[in-house]
């Protein structure tokens, strides 16, 4: 008697399965009585006993590299939710040899992302002095286990010219 209960319980367990996760085809669900088509999608509600849910991100680029300074040539890290579960964007800050050369439009942080939802943050170098270099991390705080996500930035700014540029002569070349 019990193994009987213990698999129905199991059957009925898989069947609600199925059915949550759309892989089996329920005539009530579409617009079509008759359709026997099998639709997937991705469900967010959690099984009992299934996969537990968890966030992940997907970082594009992973390194900038900039030759000119200033916002106008800002660059773009694109950030996006590849997890089961909402992807939660803390906040964002530079690290390493010279973070005060970067700058970052804070586009992202503060921001809850469902799976497959994304945001764009635009990056900037902006160092102190015309014509320096620099290096530093980007680093986003999120909510998944372990460390902080990283994009590696640098810079190279442009160099003013040093001699002053001499009058035109005003004599007749002869």
């Amino acid at each position: 008697m019990a193994i009987a209960a213990a698999l129905i319980a199991a059957a009925a367990t898989i069947t609600g399965a199925l059915i949550t996760s759309r892989q089996v085809p329920l005539p009530w669900a579409s617009g079509d009585a008759g359709s026997s088509e099998t639709r997937r999608e991705t469900v967010r509600e959690s099984v009992p006993g299934g996969p537990k849910k968890a966030p992940g991100i997907a970082v594009t680029p992973k390194s900038l590299t900039f030759s000119c300074e200033g916002e106008s040539c800002a660059q773009e890290v694109r950030v996006l939710s590849t997890g089961t579960a909402t992807l939660k964007i803390a906040g964002i800050e530079f690290e390493g040899d010279n973070p005060g050369d970067f700058q970052h439009d804070n586009a992202c942080a503060g921001q809850a992302l469902d799976v497959d939802d994304e945001c764009a943050l635009k990056v900037w170098f902006a160092p102190a002095s015309t014509g320096s270099s620099g290096s530093a991390t980007l680093v986003i705080h999120q909510n998944l286990k372990g460390d902080a996500t990283y994009v590696r930035v640098s810079g190279q700014g442009t160099q003013q010219p040093t001699d002053e540029p001499t009058p035109e002569s005003s004599q007749p070349a002869g």
